[in-house]
């Protein structure tokens, strides 16, 4: 499993299995945020299971992720984190609706504006070395 830390409370990264769940829980995670479209969460048997969230989401220009989805994995993160907890938002390696999720927690923290997500975009461009890849593809200017 392979995953970047973007806040004290929020990671993004490649699909976990339920083999990964300790690793995870060792890391204060009470919230996995699915941003995949075929593969839901497994169910975790631990007696204290981590809670997941499905946001059914293709990975394709031609049907963009709902922003409806991104509000509500936004705000569920922050209920997470506001309860103590900690949030890993994935999709299949990490790479795009997770990082979308990312940046649009991060933008919800910082200001919830359009200056949120710029500045979001500036933020997750130097935690995450894959993401000026992503950005270059939007256009968004590099460093």
């Amino acid at each position: 499993m392979n995953f970047s830390k973007i806040t004290d409370d929020f990671f993004i990264g490649s699909m976990p299995t339920v083999n990964h769940n300790d690793q995870l829980r060792e890391l204060g995670v009470r919230l996995i945020i699915n941003m995949r479209f075929s593969l839901g969460p497994q169910p975790d048997p631990n007696q204290t299971p981590i809670h997941t969230l499905w946001l059914r989401s293709f990975d394709s220009p031609f049907f963009p992720i709902s922003i409806q989805k991104l509000m509500q994995g936004a705000q569920a993160a922050l209920a997470t984190i506001h309860n103590g907890g900690k949030v890993y938002a994935h999709c299949a390696y990490g790479r795009h609706r997770g990082v979308a999720m990312g940046v649009h927690y991060v933008s919800d923290v910082v200001a919830g504006a359009l200056v949120g997500v710029v500045f979001a975009l500036i933020f997750l461009q130097a935690h995450e070395p894959f993401f000026m890849w992503v950005t270059s593809l939007i256009g968004f200017p590099m460093r």
